[in-house]
């Protein structure tokens, strides 16, 4: 969960980033990769955006930013990441 990491959707192959958690909206799939977070919607290109600015809620790393989902950090890969950590998502 770089959020420094420089993404270039344009540049960089989709096939080639990894991603931690996959979740179903009303209007498509979001996916979490370490870059940021990928929207794929039948009938459009995939979008990408960079990870939003998590805040810390009762020790809980959270976001709301993207409409439709949460967002919370967590170290469930932090024994074998270098980051720290993964994102998980759930539809709202």
């Amino acid at each position: 969960m770089q959020t420094s990491w420089p993404a270039d959707p344009l540049t960089l192959p989709f096939e080639t980033v990894p991603f931690y958690t996959l979740a179903a909206t009303a209007n498509g799939l979001w996916r979490a990769g370490g870059d940021g977070l990928y929207a794929i919607i039948a009938g459009r290109p995939i979008n990408f955006q960079k990870m939003p600015t998590f805040e810390r809620i009762d020790g809980v790393h959270i976001s709301f930013a993207v409409p439709g989902l949460v967002l919370v950090h967590t170290d469930i890969d932090a024994h074998v990441s270098l980051d720290g950590g993964a994102p998980l998502l759930v539809a709202r």
